[in-house]
């Protein structure tokens, strides 16, 4: 069902719609635990009423379940108040830009060196007179306001700090938020009225990234030590974060860019990158989190991303995992596809100037490729929140 094609569902005559109506909803329910991609549950809420019915009741946990798991988008870099574009220049396929209608208000378009990048679909502004965080949905033209950070702008670097979402908040308003940066971390409940946080004034945050994974917060740092982020609420509303350890370092190596990701079949992966050419190390290392009952969680380094590929962006420390066999021909299984900025030098000139490269290292063959994308785009990957509004408006 997941592979078959839009016009198979657009042709369907008027007198085989009433059949399908007659299907039984423990049958339509099997279908829908069959799609994979968003776009599916959307061709499948649009056959009929009691299809329709039936996704609405079951958008929430299938939406949820799609969610971070898509084929990601890129977004075109606006330097003026023209309007950015969705696109798709991924490795191996041909690039496209979709004619998709983004409603950004112009104050963002001319201040998205303020952005925070992108998660769950949702791109992350921060308000320069307020320093109040916006989350923006670019295809719906949502926002929600965010309550300022009553710590010190000082400590709030626009460039370097990256938010990520417990959820898509087209599902629903029980959702969380993190900020963090070098040396302030930041976490609130939507709905809240004011932020818990932390400031690390004699050393960096021991965490370079952060996930939400199975009901906790998990961080990592630089040597791919495992750690557990927990909020712990006080008297009279306060609360503050504390840093638990899980695992102890399983390398003396320092990595440049540690990154958290969850795979599609539920594992929790640490990608370890190292900037060194020439070295006698690979350029990553995998490792993933094992938890068994009544042993101490540990990593192990794998080889394989069990079919998976994952999408991985330099500033943000993003990550989005799909499975490449439900997306043949737009990315390859166990590969890693890093987005990042890259100094190319002019033949003319002489001199260095800033383009989009996608790196992609296979862990199989143990081989990196990098491909130069020929337009300017955001350093940010982009899965649209779209689905769950167009699914109430049949």
């Amino acid at each position: 069902m997941a592979k078959s094609s839009r016009s198979n569902w657009l042709d369907l005559s008027s007198s085989l719609l009433s059949n399908w109506a007659c299907l039984c909803n423990d049958l339509l329910i099997s279908i829908i635990e069959k799609l994979v991609h968003r776009s599916d549950f959307i061709w499948f809420s649009n056959v009929c009423k009691s299809w329709n019915s039936v996704a609405l009741n079951h958008r929430k946990q299938k939406l949820n379940q799609l969610s971070n798991h898509q084929i990601p988008w890129q977004l075109t870099r606006s330097c003026d108040e023209t309007n950015p574009s969705l696109c798709n220049y991924l490795p191996n396929t041909s690039p496209t830009i979709f004619n998709i209608k983004l409603r950004i208000p112009s104050k963002y378009k001319t201040s998205m060196w303020r952005r925070y990048g992108s998660s769950h679909g949702w791109l992350v502004f921060m308000e320069k007179t307020t320093w109040m965080l916006v989350l923006l949905n670019p295809l719906s033209g949502a926002t929600i306001h965010l309550p300022p950070f009553i710590d010190s702008p000082l400590y709030i670097f626009p460039v370097f700090g990256r938010v990520i979402l417990s959820r898509d908040p087209s599902l629903g308003s029980d959702f969380e938020v993190l900020f963090s940066c070098a040396i302030y971390v930041a976490h609130l409940k939507f709905g809240d009225k004011f932020w818990t946080s932390k400031i690390f004034r004699d050393s960096y945050s021991p965490a370079q990234s952060l996930i939400f994974y199975k009901d906790q917060i998990i961080g990592v740092s630089t040597y791919s030590e495992i750690m557990c982020l927990d909020v712990i609420s006080g008297d009279n509303g306060s609360g503050r974060i504390e840093f638990r350890n899980i695992t102890p370092k399983c390398s003396s190596m320092y990595f440049e860019h540690c990154f958290l990701s969850e795979t599609t079949f539920g594992d929790l992966l640490v990608v370890c990158r190292r900037i060194l050419y020439k070295s006698k190390y690979k350029r990553y290392k995998v490792y993933k989190l094992i938890e068994s009952d009544g042993q101490v969680p540990r990593l192990v380094p794998v080889d394989n991303l069990d079919g998976n590929s994952i999408y991985l962006d330099e500033k943000h420390n993003q990550s989005i995992s799909v499975l490449a066999s439900n997306y043949v021909g737009y990315c390859r299984p166990n590969s890693i596809y890093y987005q990042h900025v890259y100094f190319q030098k002019s033949e003319i000139t002489f001199k260095y100037y800033e383009v989009v490269a996608v790196e992609e290292f296979n862990l199989l063959e143990d081989r990196r490729r990098r491909h130069l994308i020929p337009i300017s785009l955001e350093t940010f990957w982009v899965v649209p929140s779209m689905f769950s509004q167009l699914v109430d408006g049949v």
